[in-house]
């Protein structure tokens, strides 16, 4: 499954987004058969789908993603720091979102709320 992902990235960097969808995807459902839902390597492959609709400017489908994001990194956030770290990413690229969308007061809640979760997963 780590292929899928990686594929997906170079396609991404090459702004193939199509490309990068299709491996995003096989990933995602790999990984999801592999260890669930509420995993981090689910987590991971799923924001990877979100920044990929973000990129193709299809909002709707990365908000959609970002929320179910959000679930699982609250879920898992105490139990694993990477969860945390990614959560924090999750604010973030919400943020980038609410922007896009012209919402600036969300974009600058979710901003604000990444601010604070690196400030703690700094200590």
């Amino acid at each position: 499954a780590k292929a899928y992902g990686n594929i997906a990235t170079i396609y991404k960097s090459k702004g193939d987004y199509d490309m990068a969808l299709d491996y995003a995807i096989k990933n995602l459902e790999l990984l999801k058969k592999s260890y669930g839902e509420d995993h981090i390597e689910t987590m991971e492959a799923l924001y990877n789908l979100a920044d990929i609709y973000l990129e193709k400017k299809e909002l709707k489908k990365a908000e959609e993603y970002l929320k179910k994001l959000e679930s699982i990194g609250e879920k898992l956030k105490d139990k694993n720091k990477r969860a945390l770290e990614n959560l924090c990413g999750i604010y973030r690229l919400k943020g980038k979102l609410y922007l896009r969308l012209k919402n600036l007061l969300k974009a600058e809640t979710y901003f604000k709320k990444a601010e604070r979760c690196e400030e703690k997963n700094t200590k």
